[in-house]
């Protein structure tokens, strides 16, 4: 509620009490001149408002200790309150001044008025909220649902790997559990932006996995200097690497070369990850892999705040490119 008294929220409350005047100055069939009713209207109506905005602002403190939705709906109460007292306060002064007409005739609708704007208005609040936290919700539980997925086979075979290290190279097969340990914590941790440095770290995580794994079919080469200091969705990068990883060098049997690269363009950072793809038909690689982790990945840069984000796709003979894009605000890139 505070956005109500700032600068914009009481220009945005004067503007809308405007509007209401000039609708209660205009019913059908009234002879008299509008302008009259219009002036009387907005003269009530701003001062029902304004006076119900500072006495919401007066009780903050014992509002702020109710729950959220019991506190909304004391605010139609607050406005039915302030608009009978400026109404008789104005029927007072009027008659004060002289005039005979009898302004209950006008006060007493104002009431009912400001109190069925208020319960529809406050209730319309309400369905907006609960449809806004449903949306959260479902959301969140997707977006969980995607961070929690370990591939059972990709598990499997760091087991595996891990397993046949152990005779071998015991520091090696602590080293992939350890990583393999870091991996699970971060997927399971939930929905959050942390560091580039976080994401760098875990991915190398991931990396140094597959890296056992795979052995010399995997090579990574890294490009750019990263913005150490930004935020973006954990695992983002992760999950992009892990999607050139798995369609990429998997499918082919002398392995490739992934790039990642870092570019700051103006306000957008954008991350660069590109494999090798076999030359197998384009139709069947179109429809091979890729799309179900890119689109999870394109869901979260979108959902992504305060700024969005998007993800660029390049299919090549040879290459397989995926770019994502995130712009930041001018401030964030100054360090």
């Amino acid at each position: 509620m505070a956005i109500l008294w700032s600068p914009k929220g009481l220009a945005a409350v004067i503007l809308v009490g405007e509007a209401f005047a000039l609708v209660l100055a205009l019913p059908p069939g009234r002879s008299a001149d509008p302008l009259v009713y219009f002036g009387l209207a907005s003269f009530l109506v701003q001062w029902t408002l304004l006076g119900s905005l500072a006495a919401a602002y007066a009780l903050r403190e014992p509002l702020s200790q109710l729950p959220l939705r019991l506190a909304i709906w004391a605010l139609p109460a607050i406005l039915v309150a302030v608009a009978g007292a400026v109404g008789a306060g104005a029927g007072a002064w009027l008659s004060w001044a002289g005039h005979r007409e009898d302004f209950s005739n006008y006060v007493m609708p104002f009431m009912g008025v400001a109190m069925v704007a208020g319960v529809v208005g406050i209730a319309l609040l309400v369905a907006l909220m609960n449809l806004q936290e449903q949306r959260l919700r479902a959301e969140q539980a997707e977006s969980d649902a995607l961070r929690a997925r370990v591939r059972p086979h990709f598990l499997f075979n760091t087991l595996n790997t891990a397993i046949s290290l152990l005779q071998k190279s015991p520091t090696e097969a602590e080293r992939v559990l350890l990583s393999l340990s870091d991996l699970f914590r971060a997927s399971l941790a939930g929905e959050q932006d942390w560091s580039i440095a976080d994401e760098l770290a875990i991915t190398r995580a991931y990396l140094d996995i597959e890296g056992a794994r795979l052995g010399d079919r995997l090579r990574v080469d890294w490009h750019g200097d990263p913005p150490l200091h930004l935020t973006l969705p954990a695992l983002l990068l992760q999950s992009l690497v892990e999607n050139a990883v798995q369609h990429g060098i998997e499918p082919l049997r002398e392995g490739g070369s992934i790039s990642i690269e870092f570019t700051m363009e103006g306000p957008d950072l954008s991350i660069r990850v590109s494999n090798p793809v076999s030359t197998a038909n384009a139709t069947e690689r179109k429809h091979r892999g890729h799309q179900i982790g890119l689109a999870a990945t394109l869901q979260r840069l979108e959902r992504r705040r305060p700024l969005p984000g998007r993800l660029v796709v390049e299919r090549g003979s040879d290459r397989f490119v995926a770019t994502a894009v995130l712009p930041f605000p001018p401030q964030a890139t100054t360090r």
